[in-house]
């Protein structure tokens, strides 16, 4: 099942919404087809607005859009002051070309954690992709030269993840649209922090590379949160955190 799905949403409005443990509905294991994302936009939608919600435990994608190929383009999609703990597959998902998308003022925690795995290690048999999940970003499906405009994603603080916290699995001309800068990066696992369109990839301590090679996170950095009180879900910053100014900027706590 999906948390909300929409086939051409337009001019909705999600805000102050709980999604928890959502998903895990396989109904196609050979296709590896399987219902699991919280929020689903579904072949094109218009002037959607994600804000002030917490995506606690979803199976597959926090919000996403996907379904409509180059024929409806999703735009004007705003997802922004939310909090994503244990995604299975992504925090945001983009499946599809789209224009003036804004994944802004999140904070993303353990991708690929939680009950999502079902005790397997990424990739789950289910997994569409075969290589380990559990990204905060995630752009794939798009076919090469059809992005036909950005897709900001800013201001968010990125926090553990199993496979690479930004995944871009697109053209590297289509990477070009995606415009990454004044995020937070942390993972304490060893692997790839960024894995770029057209296969480059940058481990933590590549992160300068990655930021020159690419031109992108110009002012982003590598910082350790200080959390307010993760062990009971507060995930609002402390006073004199690194990440003050990245992240949800409202008070969304896990419980």
């Amino acid at each position: 099942m999906h948390g909300y799905q929409e086939f051409h949403a337009q001019e909705v409005v999600i805000r102050n919404c709980d999604f928890r443990f959502i998903g895990g509905a396989v109904w196609n294991r050979e296709r590896r087809i399987r219902f699991g994302n919280a929020v689903e936009l579904w072949d094109g939608a218009r002037d959607v607005t994600v804000e002030g919600c917490l995506f606690d435990n979803i199976y597959d994608s926090g919000v996403t859009h996907q379904g409509g190929g180059t024929k409806n383009i999703p735009e004007k999609l705003f997802f922004r002051n939310n909090l994503f703990v244990d995604i299975g597959l992504a925090a945001y998902e983009s499946r599809e070309p789209s224009q003036e998308v804004y994944f802004e003022n999140n904070t993303c925690i353990n991708a690929g954690g939680g009950f999502s795995m079902q005790g397997e290690t990424p990739p789950r048999r289910t997994d569409p992709y075969p290589q380990p999940v559990g990204y905060h970003v995630w752009a794939w499906m798009i076919e090469p030269g059809t992005q036909p405009g950005n897709v900001h994603v800013r201001h968010n603080v990125f926090c553990e993840s199993f496979g690479p916290a930004v995944c871009l699995s697109v053209d590297s001309a289509d990477a070009e649209k995606f415009v990454l800068d004044h995020n937070r990066y942390w993972k304490t696992t060893s692997g790839r922090l960024i894995e770029w369109g057209g296969g480059r990839a940058y481990d933590l301590s590549d992160f300068a590379r990655y930021q020159a090679e690419c031109e992108r996170d110009r002012h982003s950095r590598i910082a350790k949160p200080r959390f307010a009180g993760a062990s009971h879900g507060d995930f609002r910053q402390r006073a004199g955190s690194p990440c003050l100014g990245a992240g949800m900027q409202n008070g969304v706590r896990l419980r």
